[in-house]
């Protein structure tokens, strides 16, 4: 306890801010900048995202689920030729 008291005693006395309280102001005035942004990128997008209400299924996709994640991400059925750079991650293994 004598520490913490020491320890702002001294900031108070060199007039330093505690690095803690620094990182979070910082921390806040980045996240306002990012809402404040109107460009279209992903940062305001990503703050009004809801998740999914109720539970995640267990096991793999279907093949079905798969090529509509596809058809989601990149507008065009799935094709093993395909030029999306998602498709490698969405194809089932075999």
């Amino acid at each position: 306890m004598d520490l913490i008291r020491r320890n702002e005693e001294i900031r108070r006395r060199t007039r330093v801010t505690d690095i803690a309280q620094r990182v979070a102001k910082l921390k806040w005035q980045w996240a306002g900048h990012i809402v404040r942004r109107t460009d279209g990128r992903w940062g305001s997008k990503e703050l009004e995202w809801h998740p999914r209400t109720g539970k995640r299924s267990v096991g793999r996709l279907t093949d079905n689920q798969v090529d509509r994640r596809h058809q989601d991400s990149c507008g065009e059925p799935l094709d093993t030729t395909s030029s999306c750079p998602e498709s490698s991650s969405l194809e089932r293994p075999t």
